[in-house]
């Protein structure tokens, strides 16, 4: 009779009862180093996930404006930024939280953004916004130490940075 694959020939073979009784289960060791890999593993991973902090921002847009008569060599100061987020988030934003500018003109992808701090806060009474003012302490210079030329508008994008939490945090939220 014709052996025709692998399947075949390994039914075919006539294995003696000891051989059988080691390929029939795996060593106990292999179990306990598997389970003891798996849990330092899971172990690592929480301890990385409860050191790593991400922050939570309110998202909303911002203009920056320049006087009508500007200085020669005008820097960050003598601009006006404003900006508007959803009044929903009103509670959670205070005077001082870190901002991250995003110019619509100069992307963050190839620019950075551009850091500073939340000045003043006020509600809109016409829109479902809450307006409020940026200043920039380190003027028009990105995290990745690109200058931004003051321009009479600009605008962008905003993230009012609210609070950081753990990724850990995050992922188990009790």
């Amino acid at each position: 009779m014709p052996v025709n694959n692998t399947a075949d020939i390994v039914n075919t073979l006539e294995l003696s009862p000891e051989t059988n009784e080691i390929l029939g289960r795996p060593p106990r060791k292999l179990y306990r180093w598997g389970n003891s890999m798996i849990f330092i593993l899971i172990l690592v991973v929480m301890i990385v996930a409860s050191i790593i902090r991400v922050p939570d921002v309110v998202n909303g847009r911002v203009k920056i404006t320049q006087p009508e008569n500007p200085q020669p060599g005008s820097d960050a100061s003598s601009v006006s930024i404003s900006g508007n987020a959803s009044i929903r988030y009103t509670g959670l934003l205070k005077k001082g939280q870190k901002v991250l500018i995003d110019l619509d003109a100069y992307p963050a992808s190839q620019n950075g953004t551009i850091e500073g701090r939340l000045e003043e806060i006020q509600p809109l009474a016409s829109d479902e916004k809450v307006s409020f003012r940026v200043s920039l302490p380190n003027g028009f210079v990105t995290d990745r130490h690109t200058i931004i030329p003051v321009q009479p508008v600009l605008n962008g994008g905003i993230q009012i940075v609210v609070s950081e939490t753990s990724i850990l945090k995050k992922l188990l939220p009790f």
